[in-house]
């Protein structure tokens, strides 16, 4: 099918008001965007384009390295390539100390379990810069330059403000995590109201679903077909840093019910060069290898990119070594007997030469994959034994560390009652999917809550539920404290556009005007304090009631649910149904000592 060019094509709204859709997979080792025009995704919803040409780089490029440089004050110097090769450079004539540059930092929202808007990020030149900062930089860095990708094409009739802008995240990230790429993003100049987070291997799957990949016999030879209705799949997105999981099945209609809710862990395919590393580290011992990397940048990014590219490389029944250049760090302490340590604890497996060169016998660098792939395994093991999951037709591999021969080799083979295929442009996948995802988001019809997810109050006593010890007696009557109040269990069934559950509440302090709940997440189907174990604060709701009203009698009426991908709420007046349009969800402050402002009824 030829496609017009832009110029040509009257420009349309989307149903959500917005000319143009702008999807970024902001990934742990690279970046990349795409964008349609709604007649574009109307016409073809596979006609989306992602031609990307970064600075530093010699081909128009896909995705650009999600590395990020700022001068010796802390200000934005580039992204991508142009980072890295500039950083390279300093690193080589020894004047990088100065300068900080960040790379694979995405990984910390995913370890940082208490992150907040003060976390820091430590920088290769071990200096410190606010995480907030980092990515909000990025962000701005990939959104300007897709804008002026948008504006050479379409001139400028589309402006900024015409856009949906789509940002994927992990679907095991925290609700904190993805509270924080939202502020980020905020931060980068896009509007709240412009911004939907797409799950990654949720998009993915939507991608997918679209594309006719599924090899089947038929007639004595094979065609390719789509998903048919009732079918169910696994999506494994297989990225840099992470291994998202999803599992949907297909509605008559063409949407999408997410049958278990996602899972996964950090067994990417960075997982790989940290085996590389500790590897080295094992061999030389903790304080040199601290110290080589230290003095010696510039060999060490060498290094790594030279095990890059062989890992990329590196297929099943390679019988090849593969021979690196080691940092000058080591050919210079002539103290070192490197050959000799090498050998003690890998033998031939991981030798050096002559202190030049680093040889990896392919049997190492098998072994450098078997700690992520195990864990990813294993994992898939662990679901496919549930008893919902044991009727899963296909298992479909995406993301970059899904096109490694070797990982679709060992999955495969491992598998093999399952229909395990890698559909066209893994690659980008979920950068695709996200694009559809902006378009219609109302493609996932049912999603799996993750968690219990509730707010704190004081309740009324019950005898059947609350223990007789936690009794506070108030103007007479008898309450409890810390109750927790349930709106989504975990492992329920929530539908995109269905009703949501609804509780009625009593500001306790009828002199303040902003009132908040404390959110609360478990694990547990029914958990009944929020102090109890296993029950886990998230943070705030905070609401802002009519200054005008300064001695009314609130009774506000709180609605919560999970429908998209990130939790929403609505508060009305219990009385007069008027909504509250002042809401705001807060995950990321510091700590959260106060109490609620509010007696359930």
């Amino acid at each position: 099918m030829a496609h017009r060019a832009v110029s040509e094509i009257p420009y349309k709204r989307t149903r959500h008001g917005k000319l143009l859709v702008a999807a970024i997979d902001f990934g742990t080792t690279c970046t990349g965007y795409a964008y349609s025009l709604t007649q574009h995704y109307e016409e073809d919803p596979l006609n989306i384009r992602t031609k990307q040409s970064w600075k530093g780089s010699v081909d128009i490029s896909i995705q650009a390295p999600t590395s990020i440089l700022f001068d010796t004050n802390r200000k934005f110097h580039s992204f991508g390539f142009e980072a890295e090769n500039k950083y390279k450079d300093f690193a080589a004539k020894q004047t990088h100390r100065q300068w900080f540059f960040f790379k694979h930092f995405k990984m910390m929202l995913h370890r940082n379990k208490n992150l907040t808007r003060d976390t820091e990020l430590e920088a290769s030149n071990q200096g410190l810069m606010k995480a907030i900062d980092v990515f909000s930089e990025a962000i701005r860095a990939v959104t300007d330059h897709l804008y002026s990708t948008i504006t050479t094409e379409c001139g400028h009739a589309v402006k900024r403000s015409e856009i949906r802008w789509v940002l994927t995240v992990p679907a095991i990230w925290s609700d904190s995590a993805k509270m924080f790429m939202r502020e980020a993003a905020e931060k980068a100049g896009i509007e709240g109201d412009q911004l939907v987070l797409a799950l990654e291997p949720e998009a993915a799957s939507i991608y997918c679903k679209e594309q006719a990949i599924i090899k089947e016999a038929k007639d004595g030879g094979a065609i390719l077909r789509h998903f048919n209705p009732g079918e169910k799949y696994m999506v494994l997105d297989l990225g840099g840093g992470t291994v998202d999981v999803t599992i949907h099945q297909v509605n008559t209609n063409g949407t999408l019910n997410e049958v278990y809710s996602a899972s996964g862990g950090p067994w990417g395919g960075i997982t790989v060069n940290e085996a590389f590393r500790n590897s080295i580290e094992v061999a030389v011992g903790k304080d040199i290898f601290l110290e080589s990397r230290n003095q010696d940048q510039y060999g060490w990014i060498m290094l790594e990119k030279q095990f890059e590219d062989e890992k990329r490389k590196f297929y099943p029944g390679d019988s090849v070594s593969h021979r690196l250049h080691l940092p000058k760090y080591f050919t210079h302490k002539k103290y070192l007997d490197l050959a000799e340590q090498f050998k003690v604890k890998y033998g031939d497996a991981l030798e050096v030469e002559d202190n030049f060169y680093l040889v990896i016998d392919p049997s190492m660098m098998e072994e450098y994959f078997d700690a992520a792939i195990y864990k990813i395994k294993y994992h898939i093991h662990s679901l496919l034994r549930k008893e919902k999951l044991g009727n899963i037709s296909s298992i479909m591999l995406v993301g970059g560390f899904a096109e490694s021969r070797v990982v679709q080799d060992k999955i495969t083979k491992t598998f093999t009652t399952k229909s395990v295929f890698v559909p066209p442009e893994a690659g980008v996948s979920v950068l695709k999917g996200a694009m559809m995802f902006g378009h219609s988001p109302n493609i996932i019809a049912e999603r799996i809550s993750p968690w219990t997810y509730g707010v704190h109050t004081r309740a009324v006593f019950d005898k059947r539920r609350h223990d007789t010890n936690r009794i506070k007696k108030i103007g007479g009557k008898e309450y409890v404290e810390n109750a927790f109040v349930k709106y989504l269990e975990i492992g329920e069934s929530v539908l995109v556009g269905g009703s949501t559950l609804s509780h009625v509440f009593t500001v306790a302090n009828r002199k303040v005007h902003r009132v908040f709940w404390k959110v609360y997440k478990s694990e547990k189907k029914n958990p009944v304090y929020c102090n109890e174990e296993g029950v886990h604060c998230l943070g705030t709701l905070e609401v802002e009631l009519p200054k005008d009203k300064e001695n009314w009698y609130w009774r506000l009426k709180l609605n919560m649910t999970c429908r998209g991908t990130e939790l929403e709420a609505i508060v009305s007046d219990a009385d007069t149904e008027e909504l509250f349009k002042t809401l705001r969800f807060d995950f990321l402050k510091s700590e959260y000592g106060l109490e609620s402002d509010f007696i359930q009824e």
